[in-house]
């Protein structure tokens, strides 16, 4: 499978007019943790899984401190990270300072490279945006039913995309769907995942 899209519309900007018009979306299938990456590393290099582990707990101790100290930080061929500042905007450069100018996100800029290899194919989403909220349970489940057919597990953000539920929602009714025997859990938070029940 490629990357997969539909259609979708954007939200009025400012209390501007709806737009009709449909723009293509990226949509998810599924997520790879940390877990996942690692297992995958190890399959297919002759590294233990200890050995990538602890250069992947390395590399994310070594990025943080590289941001704190104030450098942009190259990650191979994948691109480049670096602080993202946020302050009021000033007159005069003597109206702030330093103090009240926080890092509040990470920038990440692709490389050329990265861009290049991830020119893939594409294709339309089996299953579309559901952004209803009047949808059934019933509905809900037949949509899932539909995903997992196709993917090992679902996650709660993946069951938001396809019910339109905003979480807290969204983790109720796949909690009753465990409860009532038909789904299992694999992980724990913030990495749970929801498995069909075998």
């Amino acid at each position: 499978m490629g990357v997969t899209y539909d259609f979708g519309k954007r939200p009025p900007a400012n209390g501007g007019k709806d737009d009709e018009r449909l723009y293509v979306r990226w949509k998810s299938n599924g997520k790879i943790d940390f877990d996942m990456l690692t297992n995958r590393i190890v399959s297919s290099s002759g590294l233990s899984k200890g050995d990538v582990i602890g250069v992947m707990a390395m590399l994310e101790e070594e990025l943080v401190r590289s941001l704190q100290e104030g450098c942009s930080v190259q990650l191979g061929n994948i691109g480049y990270f670096s602080p993202k500042l946020k302050a009021r905007a000033v007159a005069d450069r003597n109206e702030i300072r330093s103090g009240s100018i926080r890092v509040t996100n990470v920038n990440f800029r692709s490389s050329a490279w990265l861009r290049k290899k991830v020119d893939t194919r594409v294709e339309r989403a089996l299953w579309q945006f559901n952004r209803s909220s009047s949808s059934s349970r019933k509905e809900h489940v037949a949509l899932l039913d539909n995903y997992l057919g196709a993917h090992p597990f679902v996650t709660a953000s993946i069951y938001c995309d396809l019910t339109g539920l905003l979480r807290n929602k969204a983790l109720r009714e796949l909690h009753a769907l465990v409860d009532e025997g038909k789904l299992d859990t694999e992980g724990k938070a913030p990495h749970l995942v929801f498995v069909k029940k075998q």
